[in-house]
């Protein structure tokens, strides 16, 4: 009976020891600085018994008329990479962070995953994204300034003049099919759609303008996409669809459905897994990243429970000066910032914060990036100040 109960006893520490606790600390200190009215910047120092941690927090009182929240993304192209200092520099912010996981293409090119929107427009969308589960979560403000953190469901479809639907899977991103689903380009794309390449020689591409198919091209260079229009994209068999379905001078509807509604919400990026819900950190995470157990940089974006306060932060990683966390510690490290729900972003190399220096018009790098410099990304959540000079 003696051995049975010591086993019990060893096999529950191990059982707890597996799960570790967030960082016990040693020693803190910390520096706070108000970047505008309704934003301030808190730097903490942070010894612990794992090691030292270099945290970032911006505190966005929503609430303040002056504050604006909205997503940064590159302004000629979605498929353009960008470091968040220029992002934030181009639209005028007062601070920024990095925002949504990315799919680089090479030669500074890259398309951000799931549902983008920014001043209230949809800038980008992907059809299988959470469809089958709740995997990546995104977070949003609506139009009432409520803080969201949910996942994402969309539906997209073609309307052709004999009332039939055609879906869409992509909206401003590459295909991952090799184009012989459908994809629709328009403006935010860049000036030209794909058209024929070594690889897609029977491309089909239908220009559509305010609407109307002013286009139809079949294995020809790449369409200008009109200014207040659209180029659908497709081969193969999808491809002929095209084809049969439209002529020149047809008209052409274009459905974008989201859960939630995408026309209620002023900025919304995409991350991955909610760290907090309604206080609680779930028991298991809807996307585990392979690196979900070891210290690493990271980026995350919270509010309180009252909904009236943004909390953005960073964590630097993989340096001696920040051993970085996981993604559980990180959990707990927003609750331990006041937040209620919280979500967790692209981190690692990607993990960058910007700041405005107080008096100044300049952007500062608040974080140590682990490249040693900071890596060019899809989007960016920016902080923007409307007070007047003061």
């Amino acid at each position: 009976k003696l051995l049975t109960l010591v086993l019990a006893l060893i096999i529950t520490v191990i059982s707890f020891s597996v799960v570790e606790a967030m960082p016990s600390t040693i020693y803190e200190t910390s520096k706070t600085q108000i970047i505008t009215s309704g934003l301030t910047h808190e730097n903490i120092i942070r010894l612990t018994d794992r090691g030292w941690l270099n945290i970032n927090v911006l505190r966005v009182d929503l609430s303040n008329p002056y504050i604006r929240v909205d997503t940064l993304i590159n302004k000629e192209s979605v498929n353009k990479l960008t470091t968040v200092k220029a992002l934030a520099s181009d639209y005028g912010a007062v601070a920024a962070i990095n925002a949504g996981f990315f799919n680089p293409v090479g030669g500074g090119s890259g398309y951000p995953d799931g549902p983008i929107v920014q001043s209230c427009k949809l800038i980008s969308a992907w059809g299988e994204f959470n469809r089958y589960n709740d995997i990546m979560a995104s977070f949003s403000i609506d139009n009432l300034n409520n803080l969201l953190f949910n996942y994402w469901k969309t539906s997209m479809t073609l309307e052709t003049p004999d009332g039939k639907s055609i879906v869409v899977t992509q909206y401003n991103k590459p295909s991952r099919s090799d184009y012989t689903d459908i994809t629709v380009f328009d403006r935010r794309w860049g000036k030209n759609s794909i058209g024929v390449t070594k690889n897609y020689t029977d491309i089909v591409e239908i220009v559509v303008s305010e609407g109307i198919v002013t286009e139809i091209r079949q294995s020809q260079a790449a369409a200008e996409i009109p200014e207040n229009g659209y180029v659908i994209v497709s081969r193969q068999a999808n491809g002929k669809l095209l084809l049969d379905s439209f002529k020149i001078g047809d008209p052409v509807v274009i459905n974008m459905v989201t859960n939630p509604d995408w026309t209620n919400i002023k900025t919304s990026v995409a991350g991955a897994a909610i760290l907090l819900k309604d206080g609680n950190i779930p028991s298991k995470f809807s996307y585990d990243i392979s690196s979900i157990s070891r210290a690493n940089p990271r980026t995350m974006v919270g509010s309180t429970k009252d909904g009236k306060q943004l909390i953005l932060v960073t964590v630097d990683g993989r340096q001696n000066a920040s051993i970085g966390l996981n993604q559980r510690d990180s959990a707990e490290l927003m609750q331990q910032l006041g937040a209620y729900n919280a979500l967790n972003l692209d981190g690692g190399g990607s993990t960058t914060m910007i700041t405005r220096a107080p008096g100044t018009s300049n952007l500062n790098l608040s974080n140590v990036p682990s490249d040693g410099s900071m890596r060019a990304v899809s989007t960016a959540i920016g902080v923007f100040s409307t007070a007047p000079p003061s």
